[in-house]
């Protein structure tokens, strides 16, 4: 816009320059308002006109470049700052680190990291050695020592011991050991988290360990259905 301005007002001024009658009205130029017609005024007034043109557009590319000079200066043109790596540190320390970049930060979400210390950065965005601008903000992901808690999935008296294994696992859970009660072989009767009980659907931190209780094959007795010969 800038640009596109100074340029309408240099060919505006040239236009002006050319009638020399608007010569007269510009106190900095040199006065073309001359009666003579002889030819050396005519090769003084083509001269004339050709140092007031040289004037303007000397003048008119210095005004152009400084105005550029300036506009760099105000926006950090071409000024780049390498994202350093703070993944595994602290926030505090993370927060120093950026700062002293002249870099600035956000909390964009928490995640859970086993392992992990509370607070610790887990990812960053943009990456370590991206190019930035001043004061571009960056985006942190920090650990939570809270692990999040998810309902076991409907298996228990719904399914057999591989279906259970894979669902189980499918929903973040491992199934660490299984124990063997009388019952319908393979056929899953309960699962267990630190020795409690559990129904389906029971919440508890993913990634947790279970028991599984399947039957063995072998039938308690009330599960044998006796026919009195006389009923027939």
């Amino acid at each position: 816009m800038l640009l596109l301005s100074t340029c309408i007002i240099f060919v505006l001024i040239l236009v002006e320059c050319i009638n020399y009658g608007a010569i007269g009205n510009l106190p900095w130029l040199i006065d073309m308002k001359k009666k003579n017609s002889g030819p050396a005024s005519v090769k003084r007034n083509v001269i004339v006109t050709l140092l007031n043109l040289l004037a303007m557009f000397v003048i008119t590319v210095v005004v152009l470049l400084v105005t550029f000079s300036w506009l760099d200066s105000y926006t950090h043109h071409n000024v780049a700052y390498k994202v350093p790596d703070v993944k595994g540190m602290q926030l505090s320390e993370a927060i120093d680190v950026l700062e002293g970049r002249k870099l600035s930060y956000a909390v964009q979400e928490y995640k859970y990291k086993k392992g992990a210390a509370d607070g610790e950065v887990l990812e960053q965005r943009p990456l370590a050695d991206a190019l930035v601008k001043e004061g571009r903000k960056i985006y942190l992901v920090l650990n939570t020592t809270e692990a999040p808690k998810q309902g076991i999935p409907p298996v228990i008296d719904n399914c057999s011991l591989r279906e259970a294994q894979f669902r189980l696992k499918a929903a973040g859970f491992q199934v660490q050991k299984v124990d063997i009660i009388p019952g319908e072989r393979e056929w899953v009767y309960g699962v267990r988290y630190d020795g409690i009980e559990l129904e389906n659907g029971a919440a508890i931190p993913r990634g947790s360990k279970v028991t599984l209780v399947i039957g063995s094959g072998e039938l308690v007795e009330s599960d044998t259905v006796r026919v009195d010969a006389d009923f027939f």
